[in-house]
């Protein structure tokens, strides 16, 4: 037995039995039913209820290849098959999705298979497709088949290969991978060393800031070292609290970055405790682009402004985050070629190296960063592009920088 706990929902995963035949086949055949005539003809739908018949899922569960998971209520509300390194038949009721049962039964299942194996691999329907590109899956092949009415059904196979040990933001505050080799090659970056004049991007958000915050309470979200929070005192805000999941990076702040007014706090940005109207200013320069959920944060954010309060952020440009590698393509001589872009409209997890280190970054589209701020509420006083300021282009490299965006910049305001 399994029983995880995935947001607003407690999980029970266990292995099934005959006596869940029914529940499990009915599961199927509903997600099917309701589901994939949106995506596929008549002729392919019927091909998948033919694929999961009741007689198949059978053969399984006497396998001891299915799982379902239960809600809190006792029923069976999703299932899926691991077939050695095979995942398939991966399906939650339709009144009982986006409730974290999916994503719970296959973190389930990849943690099982890669026990035992170094990549896992599945077919992919049209309506998983973006999850599984979220999650780390990539398209190896493609295949097709014609239906007995005439109809084609197409579909990719996708594997995703066992992780290393990446550095994710870590969902709560406390101890952060953070903390380890990446704190040591973040301390040797110039903006850490010398502060925000060393930041490419400084002259540009400089800008955003309101030019007095005298009395203003500020929050600034993914600190790191509190220049910002420095910055926001020197400004005249009278209540300044920093909070970052790493403890090393919040240890610094503290040493570099002290202040009457400035208090700092290990927290990470999804799990922090924001109170209704406590703050004038809320920034966050370089971590929303490890949030996996933005729109929630920027609920939060709303929510904690005061009326007229205004919401600094910057984070990687979706062009960046969905560049292939996020790097470019080079020539023979090493120079920068161009810079590739792909599968920029499925949004998720982007493994990427960043300063020698393995981390795993959220790609989110320009519609999902602007539009979310939009639909909170919030207009948009100032949207800029990160790009060199004139006097750094002699710079090594910097001219490459013209070349794509790497950085977005919003001012954003609460009415």
């Amino acid at each position: 037995m399994e029983v995880r706990s995935d947001g607003a929902c407690r999980v029970e995963i266990v292995t099934a039995s005959l006596s869940d035949l029914d529940a499990i086949a009915a599961i199927c055949a509903a997600s099917i039913s309701e589901t994939y005539p949106r995506y596929y003809p008549a002729g392919a739908v019927r091909f998948f209820l033919d694929l999961h018949t009741r007689a198949r899922i059978e053969e399984d569960v006497r396998a001891g290849r299915v799982f379902v998971c239960r809600a809190p209520d006792g029923t069976a509300c999703g299932t899926i098959t691991i077939k050695e390194r095979e995942l398939c038949r991966l399906f939650v009721l339709p009144r009982f999705r986006g409730s974290g049962y999916g994503k719970a039964l296959l973190d389930f299942a990849e943690e099982a298979v890669f026990d035992r194996f170094p990549s896992v691999w599945l077919c992919s329907s049209l309506p998983a497709k973006s999850l599984y590109l979220k999650r780390g899956y990539r398209e190896t092949a493609f295949d097709s088949c014609r239906c007995e009415n005439g109809d084609v059904l197409c579909w990719d196979v996708m594997e995703k290969q066992k992780p290393e040990r990446v550095l994710r933001e870590p969902a709560r505050g406390g101890s952060s991978l953070y903390d380890g080799a990446f704190f040591d090659a973040y301390a040797r970056m110039d903006r850490s060393r010398f502060g925000l004049q060393a930041a490419g991007e400084w002259h540009q958000m400089k800008r955003l800031f309101p030019d007095d915050l005298t009395g203003a309470s500020v929050l600034d979200l993914g600190c790191g070292y509190g220049w910002h929070c420095k910055y926001a005192e020197s400004l005249g805000a009278v209540s300044v609290l920093g909070i970052d999941a790493s403890e090393k990076m919040i240890e610094t702040a503290r040493r570099k970055n002290a202040g009457a007014n400035i208090a700092y706090q290990v927290s990470a940005i999804e799990t922090f405790d924001y109170q209704p109207e406590a703050y004038d200013c809320v920034i966050s320069n370089l971590a929303l682009h490890y949030v996996s959920d933005l729109d929630a944060v920027y609920r939060n954010v709303y929510a904690a402004l005061k009326p007229r309060g205004i919401f600094l952020l910057n984070l990687e440009h979706p062009v960046f985050t969905s560049g292939v590698n996020q790097d470019w393509i080079y020539g023979a001589d090493q120079k920068p070629l161009y810079w590739p872009v792909d599968n920029y409209f499925y949004p998720g997890a982007r493994p990427a190296r960043f300063i020698g280190q393995s981390v795993v970054k959220e790609h989110h589209t320009l519609t999902q960063i602007a539009g979310g701020l939009l639909a909170c509420g919030f207009s948009i006083a100032a949207l800029e592009e990160a790009c060199p300021a004139p006097e750094a282009l002699s710079l090594p490299g910097m001219r490459d920088e013209m070349r794509r965006p790497m950085m977005l910049l919003i001012r954003a305001e609460k009415p």
